[in-house]
């Protein structure tokens, strides 16, 4: 019976410690694997991170388009990366910080001076020649004629307004050469400038073509100016007899038309008008006439 007992008790032993061994193996077992997740997922990020490093230190190529006209702009630009490891127990976060340098090109354009049309306030400088007409005709010959004029025109306005002064001498008609010396006449000339819209493009974008109008009020001062009387006047031996009446001071009108080539500050124009008025009671209206090239500067 004792001996029975032995054996039994003996036979508990063995196997409580079997069942030990068993349970110590397999904890042993979950110890490693958990080590070898906790190794593999630093590995990751350690990989990870190192990738991240090199390409945050690649540079993007810029290329210039051409050397002067490139005007570099840096902008730096802040990217956060989140990357969430999970380890056996609580979770942890864990945050990368990455910096991307990027490199941007902006053009800029600066346009030829002659690109740039004004408008405005302008001054300009003409000469030409002069035409007698009317009662002036035949007793005096065509001169030359210098004029200076200041005026407003707004860019792309149809409208403008002008002042001018013109000078004009007239060469000597032979025949009436024993009257004085050579003729001379200075007008004053106070003109709207109307702007005609036809044949904008016909020289291109650059330079702009323009026709006008103008017309107004004059005052004309002529010194020596001859003029024919009217048929039958007295004195004289039929309508072309030719007067020297000295210094004359009178008002009158003009109106005439140009056209102008406008680019940058600078327009180029060219212009004839007519200035009428009366020499005298006993004479038909005077026309003259001058015919003037130009620059206007803005």
């Amino acid at each position: 019976m004792k001996t029975r007992n032995a054996t039994m008790l003996v036979v508990g032993a063995v196997a409580f410690l079997a069942i030990g061994a068993a349970t110590a193996s397999g904890q042993d077992t979950t110890r490693t694997s958990r080590d070898s997740t906790a190794r593999r997922t630093t590995t990751t990020r350690r990989t990870r991170r190192a990738t991240t490093s090199a390409t945050s230190e690649t540079r993007i190529p810029v290329t210039k388009e051409a050397t002067g006209e490139v005007a570099p702009r840096v902008d730096t630009v802040t990217v956060y990366h989140t990357d969430t490891v999970t380890v056996a127990g609580p979770m942890r976060v864990d945050t990368m910080r990455t910096t991307v340098t990027r490199y941007d090109t902006t053009r800029i354009e600066t346009l030829p001076a002659y690109l740039i049309q004004r408008g405005g306030m302008y001054f300009g400088l003409g000469g030409g020649m002069s035409l007698p007409y009317g009662s002036l005709r035949d007793v005096n010959e065509p001169g030359w004629n210098a004029q200076a004029q200041l005026g407003w025109q707004p860019l792309h306005s149809w409208l403008g307004i002008r002042g001018d002064a013109n000078y004009t001498m007239y060469a000597e008609n032979q025949d009436y050469a024993s009257l004085g010396g050579r003729p001379d006449v200075l007008t004053g000339n106070l003109d709207l400038k109307v702007g005609i819209p036809l044949f904008e493009r016909l020289f291109g974008v650059i330079p702009s073509f323009s026709l006008y109008a103008l017309g107004g009020g004059s005052y004309i001062h002529a010194n020596g100016l001859r003029s024919k009387l009217e048929p039958g006047v007295p004195g004289g031996s039929g309508q072309f007899q030719a007067v020297a009446p000295g210094p004359e001071n009178k008002f009158g009108w003009n109106a005439g038309a140009g056209a102008s080539w406008h680019w940058g500050a600078t327009e180029l124009f060219v212009e004839s008008r007519v200035i009428g008025f009366s020499p005298f009671a006993n004479t038909d209206p005077a026309h003259h006439i001058p015919i003037t090239l130009g620059f206007n500067w803005y």
